[in-house]
């Protein structure tokens, strides 16, 4: 039998993180919030999501961050750094962060909620947490969560948590208009117009999210920009590993290679450009083929690496495909501008909604291989940089995006 010493999903520690039973904090909090989620706080990605809860977890009370579930099926149709550390925290029974009271458990299930069929259907949405390893009944119980001061829920997929709880406030957070994703059955948006209606209010990162939300009856909403964490990415950094002894301009993406993301694009801006570095860095289950030798793949990156990556390139690169996701990409606040940006870097991008918006710092280029590699091109000779001014970059970090919303659950 294996040694747990040697399953790398258990290994000890994980960054700021322990094992439950080691939790403890110079204050003590009555207060009570669950987070329900769609990504693991172990994640690579930092999304909305975790800024909110940790930013809650400082401000209101004990969060107890609940991500989506693991099964069996996923792990073995998809193996990857994402999926060790949400079986790592699924075996360890969660995990804590040290420095503020925030638990963050990813449950097992026989089978999980997802887009493809039959997952996205009213049978699954709906029983699937009955058949849960250990029961999330008794994780809910043993945790004494069953009626939190404040639920949010920012998971479509996670509705199904609703049965256990009985919350004195509840609110909805759609950080993506859901309509543009591949999948989304209509058990799926029933279940999102049943969350909106019965939420004191629905959090929306951008003006057509909010317009969606008031289509589904939402009685109230808030407009909260997405961010991103200044701090960390304008701290300097070291070149990275892959950086070195290249002495090539570089271009870089990171965040997830989803299929909104124009890995075609990505691919012939590279031949048309050999002189060139390419870097893409995130998780994707996507098969490229016929890659050009100067695109380099590395995979998902640990978080606290990334702004290395950001502050050695030369160019930030967001190539959205807006002819095939143009609902979802112009409906997106998105985050990687933010920490591109914060990190000093110029940025080239197709031509969405957030993207135009910023046209004072963001290069707009056509969503095509002749103008998006000139776009890089001339972004490069001009070798100059907009400068961001401090009142502007306080106004992009998570707190201060979150902070109504704070203050109003916190009064």
């Amino acid at each position: 039998m294996t040694s747990i010493a040697k399953r790398p999903w258990i290994s000890a520690g994980y960054g700021s993180e322990s094992a439950l039973p080691k939790r403890e904090f110079g204050f003590q909090m009555s207060r009570k919030c669950v987070y329900l989620a769609t990504h693991a706080f172990e994640s690579n990605l930092r999304v909305g999501s975790h800024h909110l809860a940790k930013d809650l977890a400082r401000k209101f009370g004990t969060v107890t961050h609940l991500a989506h579930p693991i099964s069996l099926p996923t792990v073995l149709a998809k193996w990857s750094d994402t999926t060790c550390a949400r079986l790592r925290n699924y075996v360890r029974g969660g995990t804590t962060l040290r420095d503020c009271p925030l638990t963050s458990y990813v449950p097992g299930f026989a089978v999980a909620p997802g887009t493809q069929f039959p997952l996205n259907t009213s049978a699954v949405l709906s029983y699937a947490w009955k058949i849960s390893f250990p029961r999330v009944k008794s994780f809910v119980r043993k945790h004494q969560i069953n009626a939190p001061d404040l639920l949010i829920v920012d998971s479509v997929f996670q509705s199904f948590w609703n049965k256990l709880f009985q919350p004195k406030r509840l609110f909805v957070r759609m950080a993506d208009d859901p309509r543009g994703f591949d999948g989304m059955s209509r058990p799926l948006l029933q279940q999102l117009e049943s969350q909106v209606r019965s939420a004191e209010s629905v959090l929306c990162p951008s003006e057509p999210i909010r317009r969606y939300a008031i289509e589904l009856g939402a009685r109230a909403t808030m407009l909260i920009e997405n961010g991103a964490e200044i701090s960390h990415f304008a701290a300097p950094n070291t070149a990275p590993p892959e950086f070195d002894n290249d002495p090539r301009q570089k271009v870089v993406f990171v965040g997830d290679v989803a299929p909104w993301v124009d890995l075609e694009l990505m691919c012939s801006v590279a031949r048309a450009l050999p002189d060139l570095a390419f870097f893409c860095i995130g998780p994707s289950s996507r098969r490229v083929t016929n890659v050009p030798t100067n695109l380099n793949f590395l995979g998902a990156r640990p978080y606290s690496s990334i702004p290395a990556y950001l502050q050695h390139a030369n160019v930030g690169i967001i190539p959205f495909d807006v002819r095939d996701f143009r609902h979802l990409t112009d409906a997106a606040d998105v985050i990687k501008l933010y920490e591109y940006l914060a990190a000093g870097l110029s940025v080239v991008a197709t031509p969405f909604q957030h993207a135009k918006r910023f046209a004072q710092y963001v290069t707009v280029a056509r969503q095509t291989t002749h103008d998006f590699s000139r776009a890089i091109h001339e972004t490069l000779n001009r070798n100059t940089h907009h400068p961001i001014s401090p009142e502007l970059l306080h106004d992009w970090n998570w707190e201060s995006r979150f902070r109504p919303f704070i203050d109003m659950v916190v009064s």
